[in-house]
């Protein structure tokens, strides 16, 4: 297990140097819940969700929802649904004053 997570780690890393430049944000979901070889005996409906980038200004407003700096979660932290996500990202990034759909449409 350790050495996928270094593997994981590494790979986002190299990843994240050659494609971020100093003005992106990269939002990783995971696409199911993790395998219980990985979170043990505690199954869940979670899904991780990961921000990479080298701006502290575009990383303020998933601190402020609640996430937290490295690739392991704190398993005692707020838990937000996916389905809430996407409405608070794009009021969260849109300008200001702009009407925007979060219904899908």
């Amino acid at each position: 297990i350790a050495l996928l997570g270094k593997s994981w780690r590494n790979s986002v890393a190299n990843w994240a140097a050659t494609y971020l430049d100093d003005h992106t944000v990269a939002i990783v979901l995971g696409d199911h819940q993790p395998a219980p070889l990985v979170i043990g005996d505690t199954p869940s409906r979670d899904v991780p969700v990961h921000v990479l980038s080298r701006d502290p200004h575009l990383l303020a407003p998933f601190r402020a929802w609640g996430f937290a700096d490295g690739m392991d979660p704190d398993r005692s932290g707020t838990v937000r649904r996916m389905s809430d996500f996407r409405g608070w990202f794009v009021e969260t990034f849109s300008e200001p004053g702009r009407t925007v759909s979060t219904d899908g449409g």
